[in-house]
Parts: structure tokens; C-alpha cells; sequence
């Protein structure tokens, strides 16, 4: 299951579920801006379009360059047929 996330603020965010856990991290790659939201998921990794760096989408770690950076990892709670995220640490 993949949703598109748009939440107050403009932040978008990259859904998948995996084993069962609806994860989501930042959709915009730390590398180059890239649209991690139309990136391929392949296992427990999200691959950027543009240059090919590669995200858990557990928990936005990198797992193949050219990023150097992680992605901000987002918490996710369904509750009654909805789907509320938002950011796990602050950005700043």
C-alpha cells in the first residue's frame, strides 16, 4: 500500500507497508531534491529517480549513495480508516 502524503506545511512524505507497519519518510531526497514519491520501492528500500540513492523506508537511513544524508522518518498512526503523520524529530 502506497499513499501520497500532503500535511500541513507542505511536507510529502513516501508511504509503504511492510510486514504489516504502514512506514513513511520524506519524499523530497536529500542528495539533489529528487521526488522520492515516484522513486521504486525494492524490499525495504526506497530508490531515488534521479540519481538512484536508496532509503529504508523504516527509518529514512541510507542505504546507497549518492545521499549522505538520511531522510526524516514520520510517524504514522491509522485510526479509524485514517492515516495522520508527522515528523518523528524536528527539522531544526
Amino acid at each position: 500500500m502506497e499513499i501520497e502524503i500532503r500535511a500541513r506545511g507542505h511536507v510529502r512524505g513516501r508511504t509503504a507497508r511492510r510486514r504489516g507497519v504502514l512506514n513513511a519518510i520524506g519524499a523530497v531526497c536529500s542528495h539533489a531534491g529528487g521526488p522520492l514519491d515516484e522513486g521504486k520501492l525494492e524490499g525495504d528500500c526506497v530508490e531515488c529517480p534521479w540519481h538512484g540513492s536508496r532509503f529504508l523506508i523504516s527509518d529514512g537511513r541510507v542505504r546507497g549513495g549518492p545521499a549522505t544524508f538520511g531522510q526524516p522518518p514520520l510517524v504514522v498512526r491509522e485510526q479509524h480508516g485514517k492515516v495522520e503523520v508527522k515528523l518523528a524529530h524536528p527539522l531544526h
